[in-house]
């Protein structure tokens, strides 16, 4: 919307400069006290990691962005965001070592079930943007004529779309910290509510009103999926936070009455 004409370098490379440098600067710059100073004292391999893995993120933005022209938004959404939430979940653990018995705590069978369930509702609802993608394809472009160009409104869009993207991940980090034991699982979800608000959005938008029933039907199934993942993860995580509340209160009358005998022993 607003920037038809453009290219995807363009918007693209606006969106990047907005998200990944100017608000993580101003971020850090009002909430890092002495900024210049923490950034001069972190260690030089730590840098060179963090601007590694940021290359690394950055040209998957890209092969992003380009792979769109090939496929569709649908399509390469579904399948990059599916691969992702497996990819960010499995392999930090095994990394870890710790894959299987982060399962293995209380709720764990509970959030590990919710984990596949999210992603057969990620698969669903990729499923449903390639039959829209088949139904609609080249045929809406064709016929239909896009807004007029509005440098103003698109750049407007690209700089708002910059500071949310960046802002998704400062949320994504406070939620991460309170989740406890099953904080491991938190990019998963986060990828499964990507991919379940932006097909809701568009539900919701009526883009999908030219689809046939089909293909609604199976974008409601992947969606109401998702749903269901969510609650069964929530359930678990619920589990755990109070399996480990109990084992704390136990925990603290022992100390006491070990203290207690101590204390007559001396």
């Amino acid at each position: 919307m607003g920037t038809p004409k453009w290219s995807w370098q363009s918007y693209w490379i606006t969106v990047c400069v907005v998200a990944w440098f100017v608000m993580p600067l101003a971020v850090a710059a009002i909430t890092t006290p002495d900024l210049p100073s923490v950034l001069l004292s972190c260690p030089a391999g730590a840098l060179l990691k963090i601007t590694l893995l940021g290359a690394a993120y950055g040209f998957g933005g890209m092969a992003f962005a380009v792979a769109i022209r090939y496929i569709g938004f649908s399509l390469t959404y579904a399948i990059a965001i599916g691969i992702s939430a497996v990819v960010g979940t499995v392999v930090p653990a095994i990394l870890n070592g710790t894959l299987v018995s982060d399962f293995q705590k209380p709720g764990g069978s509970l959030v590990l079930t919710g984990f596949i369930v999210s992603i057969v509702g990620v698969a669903v609802c990729g499923r449903a943007g390639f039959m829209k993608e088949g139904e609609l394809g080249t045929a809406t472009a064709r016929t239909t004529a896009g807004p007029a160009f509005d440098m103003r409104k698109g750049l407007t869009l690209v700089i708002l779309a910059g500071v949310l993207w960046f802002g998704q991940f400062v949320l994504y980090e406070q939620g991460h910290a309170r989740m406890g034991n099953f904080g491991f699982i938190s990019w998963g979800i986060h990828m499964a509510m990507l991919i379940f608000f932006s097909f809701g959005v568009g539900l919701a938008f009526k883009e999908w009103n030219a689809c046939r029933r089909p293909t609604i039907l199976t974008l409601l199934a992947g969606l109401a999926t998702l749903l269901g993942a969510f609650a069964l993860i929530t359930c678990g995580s619920r589990l755990g936070e109070q399996a480990t509340g109990a084992e704390g209160q136990e925990a603290r009358p022992r100390i006491r009455i070990e203290t207690r005998e101590r204390a007559v022993s001396v």
